[in-house]
């Protein structure tokens, strides 16, 4: 699986989750759906988190390397994921 296609499942996953999240009722969001639904999003996100640090690192180290980070489309990607999750 490619950087672009692990960003672009995990942002579904994650907008999905969220849904789930919003339509559960207090009591269920405390049952152990709740708690395992809470720790799946946070998981996810932090994956995501990752995901974009890693994109960050490699555009540095080409840039590093003489390489133009500016026109890249995993940085494009990133944008548009990070967009997706605000």
């Amino acid at each position: 699986m490619t950087t672009s296609q692990a960003q672009k499942a995990l942002a579904a996953q994650l907008q999905e989750l969220k849904i789930q999240w919003a339509n559960l009722s207090d009591e269920a969001k405390s049952s152990d759906f709740g708690a395992s639904l809470s720790n799946t999003l946070s998981s996810v996100e932090t994956s995501l988190k990752e995901l974009s640090g890693q994109v960050k690192q490699a555009n540095a180290e080409l840039g590093n390397m003489g390489g133009s980070t500016k026109e890249l489309p995993l940085k494009k990607q990133l944008k548009q994921l990070q967009g997706q999750l605000t």
